[in-house]
């Protein structure tokens, strides 16, 4: 296939600063000879279950958090909470689309010129973004980037793709220069490897005497588009790949119990074939990851980096019934996040209730800056979380509740309710809103659940 026209040729815009990007957080820069490099890492809808097919990414980041989940499971508004420390409810991206979510909920609610990214770049860090950025994005450069690379996104752009392994196209800034850069069907087009050159060339010429933050968004494993798969690298269309054995609620067999947009669900087919695309396009994220690692051991130093993997929400793969993820249970809040911050992050399992609202506060800690939170807290200190809010979701499964280490509770717009003990049903096959133990948690989502999902049908949870 030919390659799509391109949009606009190579050329110089001047961005003129609109109002919301003139206010910066304030920030307290550290002395820069201890201020880290910041690389933060985000996979697109990737299970946290599925590592075993990253070996280089794990061997890297040697801290684990296997108890981390995302508060809302869709990918805009945890990237939103990624960027700046905020429940949806505090930030008002619910959603991955318009008028609730997405770019366009993003700047109505405030928020460019107020991320992590910002108060970085305020404090002396230089700044890079290459890869996903948000739904509905309509290609305005956002403040907080020396340097920006994302691609085109079908809600604001018909005939993008919405996960772009191929044939799409990315609006590049870097000091004022905006380009449209298509690219085609070859397989030097595929997106990771592309996202991977620009970001191992920004670590080899940031200036040594400067520190960098690098926030690194490949598409995989995300759906390639209309109900397809992701899509592979070239050389591991046909790689062998580890699928742990599917989990006992995959097309669960009674699901009575279950609040009426799933009660009423038929079983998926197909499962295995999108499992083993998944597994197979993460194998180039494994190896993107390997070249910044070694690109800073080599450029920089790798002793004084703080690294942070995740992925923005994880997947259902047919557990309940559901494919994909919005939704409350386990395989959409879960991702997998790994660390390293050289004599700060042991190794091993860090076995803490981690989220994603985590990702600023810890970035602000490390690089000695004030960021405000509404729920995240640093991973750097101790653990002091013993729960935090979940919520989300669209028409009929518009949800809120809590989540602990060991047990849920959630409040759907229906009425409807669900409770879950993890420690003796971790795969949530069996509902029980009437239990005893439900009270203590019904009453402090009813405390925490506000502003409620929008178009919610009461004036309480």
């Amino acid at each position: 296939m030919a390659p799509r026209r391109v949009l606009a040729a190579t050329a110089t815009v001047l961005l003129v600063p609109a109002a919301w990007q003139l206010s910066m957080p304030s920030v307290t820069p550290a002395h820069a000879a201890t201020r880290p490099d910041v690389i933060v890492i985000i996979t697109d809808d990737q299970r946290w279950d599925t590592m075993q097919d990253m070996p280089l990414t794990s061997a890297w980041l040697p801290t684990n958090y296997p108890q981390a989940v995302v508060s809302n499971p869709a990918c805009c508004p945890s990237r939103t909470s990624i960027l700046t420390s905020t429940y949806s409810q505090d930030n008002g991206v619910w959603t991955n689309s318009p008028p609730y979510g997405g770019w366009p909920a993003f700047v109505a609610n405030g928020w460019p010129g107020h991320t992590i990214a910002d108060a970085l770049q305020g404090a002396g860090y230089r700044t890079a973004l290459f890869g996903k950025f948000l739904n509905s994005w309509d290609g305005t450069i956002p403040p907080g980037w020396d340097r920006f690379a994302a691609h085109f996104h079908a809600d604001a752009f018909p005939g993008m793709r919405l996960a772009p392994y191929y044939d799409y196209t990315l609006r590049t800034a870097d000091q004022g220069v905006v380009t449209d850069v298509n690219h085609g069907e070859a397989p030097a087009d595929y997106s990771t490897s592309v996202i991977d050159a620009m970001a191992t060339d920004y670590i080899r010429t940031t200036p040594a005497d400067q520190p960098l933050f690098l926030y690194y968004a490949p598409a995989a494993p995300h759906s390639a588009g209309s109900g397809t798969p992701p899509i592979p690298a070239p050389q591991d269309l046909d790689a062998t790949v580890t699928l742990l054995p599917a989990s006992p609620n995959v097309n669960e067999a009674d699901v009575s119990d279950k609040p009426s947009y799933i009660a009423g669900r038929s079983e998926l087919m197909r499962l295995p074939r999108w499992r083993v695309a998944q597994a197979r396009s993460l194998l180039s994220v494994d190896r993107s990851i390997d070249d910044i690692m070694r690109t800073i051991a080599e450029t920089r130093d790798l002793s004084n980096t703080l690294v942070l993997f995740l992925g923005d929400n994880g997947f259902a793969d047919g557990s309940h019934r559901w494919l994909s993820k919005g939704v409350p249970y386990e395989e959409a809040l879960r991702v997998p996040m790994r660390a390293r911050l050289d004599g700060v992050l042991p190794p091993g399992d860090d076995p803490r209730l981690a989220d994603n609202l985590d990702i600023a506060p810890t970035i602000a800690e490390a690089a000695g800056i004030a960021f405000p939170s509404s729920g995240g807290t640093s991973l750097l200190q101790p653990a002091t979380r013993d729960h935090l809010v979940i919520e989300g979701g669209t028409g009929t499964h518009r949800f809120c509740g809590v989540r602990t280490l060991d047990e849920k509770y959630v409040k759907y717009a229906t009425g409807e309710e669900e409770y879950y003990d993890l420690r003796t049903d971790p795969f949530e096959t069996m509902n029980d809103p009437s239990a005893a133990a439900v009270e203590p948690l019904r009453q402090l989502a009813v405390a925490e659940c506000w502003p409620l999902p929008p178009l919610w049908p009461r004036d309480t949870l």
